[in-house]
């Protein structure tokens, strides 16, 4: 994947696009159509690029992107930022731990977890 400077996915509904982070974990700026479940969060990121699901949409929105190609370096670094930050096992292993840990405890919600040296874990309010 890393011979490649863009990533065009355009689909009508997409759940979890493991095609899409794994391009921006190469730092592969994408190109998502809005059906795509985080064609949001990737522009506001500045990892890519969203669009309507219209074909004269995604040509248009094609041509102003590779217009802007000088932009792909600055947006691929973003694009392994957004990942690292939100989508990295660590970050995933955290979540689900605060998930799991505030459904066991309703009235104790936290927002934070982290592993300690030893293993156990520290939970912050």
């Amino acid at each position: 994947m890393y011979e490649f400077d863009l990533l065009i996915h355009t689909f009508r509904f997409e759940g979890h696009p493991i095609a899409v982070l794994e391009a921006l974990s190469y730092g592969i700026p994408c190109l998502l159509t809005l059906g795509t479940n985080i064609a949001g969060e990737v522009e506001a990121a500045g990892a890519g690029w969203s669009v309507e699901d219209t074909p004269a949409a995604i040509a248009k929105r094609m041509q102003d992107v590779l217009a802007a190609r000088l932009e792909f370096p600055k947006r691929g670094q973003a694009a392994q930022n957004l990942v690292e930050e939100k989508y990295s096992w660590n970050q995933i292993g955290k979540q689900s731990l605060r998930e799991y840990f505030n459904l066991l405890h309703p009235n104790y919600k936290i927002t934070d977890v982290s592993v300690k040296s030893n293993n156990s874990l520290e939970v912050q309010r």
